[in-house]
């Protein structure tokens, strides 16, 4: 198609042999993009995903965000936990038991 235009054209040989080499050197920026593109699809863990359906997409970046949510969930859990053992270190030092109580104490706590 392209050579049909070319020769329909009233443009000179220079002018023709100028679209030729810009248009090749379009075709491969266009394919050097379409590998980087491609490069970008395999994503972080080195997974190609090119061959893989919008809908299947959809569920992994569901599946990751649910993954995230209980990630936080779980550092807030830790947290929370974190805190109450600072509480009950508090309350153990505060307190006049004595050694051997405290320790029962913690043991049962496990």
């Amino acid at each position: 198609q392209l050579q049909d235009a070319l020769n329909t054209t009233n443009m000179g040989d220079d002018e023709k042999t100028k679209v030729i080499k810009d248009l090749k050197l379009q075709i491969t920026d266009l394919k050097a993009a379409n590998e980087d593109l491609k490069m970008k699809l395999k994503g972080e863990k080195g997974i190609d995903i090119s061959g893989v359906s919008d809908e299947k997409l959809k569920e992994l970046e569901d599946a990751k965000r649910e993954i995230q949510k209980l990630k936080n969930e779980l550092n807030n859990e830790k947290d929370k936990s974190g805190d109450l053992k600072n509480q009950l270190q508090d309350a153990l030092n505060t307190t006049n038991m004595g050694d051997d109580e405290k320790t029962k104490v913690i043991k049962d706590l496990k």
